[in-house]
């Protein structure tokens, strides 16, 4: 999880006592036709069309981050609250917005003490040795 997602999951706005479950980092796809202009007119557009989806979020308590916003892609990240997600995500989906559940992914830096990669399991000795 990365930092700014922990500061957003641990938000008293986004914490439910009665639930120990996480907060869900999500991307919403809006997937709009967006008029032909300049990219900050685009931006515009896009925004707008935001606005109702990031009021839907935050009713059911969780919150759309608006600064990772990609006109490019029509997405933007999100954090759901644990309670109601399921139900979060169906009203999503009727309004046409994709959501897709963001994982972390810690990749290991740097090999191993003698510089040598970790084996993968699946490959024979003389690949990982290649490697």
């Amino acid at each position: 999880m990365s930092e700014r997602t922990r500061e957003i999951a641990d938000a008293p706005a986004l914490r439910s006592d009665d639930d120990a479950r996480c907060p869900q980092h999500v991307s919403l796809q809006l997937g709009i036709d967006l008029a032909p202009g300049s990219r900050a007119a685009r931006g515009t557009q896009l925004r707008q069309a935001l606005a109702p989806v990031a009021a839907l979020v935050a009713q059911r308590g969780g919150r759309v981050l608006e600064e990772t916003l990609s006109v490019s892609g029509q997405l933007v990240e999100a954090v759901l609250a644990a309670d109601g997600y399921d139900e979060t995500v169906r009203l999503l989906c009727e309004r046409g917005v994709r959501v897709d559940l963001l994982r972390s992914v810690q990749a290991v830096q740097g090999g191993l003490a003698d510089g040598s990669c970790p084996p993968i399991d699946g490959l024979t000795r003389e690949a990982n040795d290649q490697r």
